[in-house]
């Protein structure tokens, strides 16, 4: 058994800081129009305060559980912030007019998260592909919350992810 070491986090149940690591480890090719979500499939790494659905059939309806949506723990009073990291790895588009644009959104409260936007654009080649979107907010939810990477706008868009080693990520740590 290993301990866990290092500062006590007074905003968490347990004293610790939460964590978690997932990709999308199946292509997404439905579900990819402006006001869906990316899949995340995978939990790479996890301290179980953060809790990300694998499971439960994918939808966009407001406060539903839907795989690729996180659980946030809330606090009444907003003392549990959370720093969230997206990459999108890679996305095919069928036309050199492809764009995809994706920003963290609240899907229990049905609002955008402020932060950045992760922008997708073809790269101009032939294989009509691009790459390595990044965008990352902070959050204190006031109650738990369902959060998603939402597809804010997507022109062309065809798949989301590779089987290859540029998958979407997804990071989500206490601070």
């Amino acid at each position: 058994m290993t301990l866990r070491t290092g500062v006590v986090n007074t905003s968490t149940p347990d004293g610790l800081t939460g964590y978690l690591g997932a990709t999308m480890a199946t292509q997404q090719a439905a579900n990819i129009a402006a006001n869906d979500h990316v899949k995340f499939d995978t939990v790479n790494f996890n301290d179980g305060l953060i809790a990300l659905d694998t499971t439960t059939a994918y939808s966009n309806a407001q406060g539903v559980a839907s795989v690729g949506r996180v659980t946030l723990k809330g606090t009444p009073n907003g003392g549990l912030s959370y720093k969230l990291t997206f990459n999108a790895g890679y996305v095919l588009f069928s036309g050199n007019t492809g764009v995809v644009e994706f920003q963290f959104y609240d899907a229990t409260a049905g609002a955008l998260i402020p932060g950045g936007t992760a922008s997708v654009y073809n790269q101009a080649d032939a294989a009509f592909d691009g790459g390595t979107g990044y965008c990352e907010a902070y959050f204190t939810p006031l109650a738990d919350s369902l959060v998603e990477v939402r597809i804010i706008a997507a022109t062309a868009l065809t798949r989301i992810g590779t089987t290859a080693s540029r998958f979407p990520t997804l990071s989500i740590s206490t601070v």
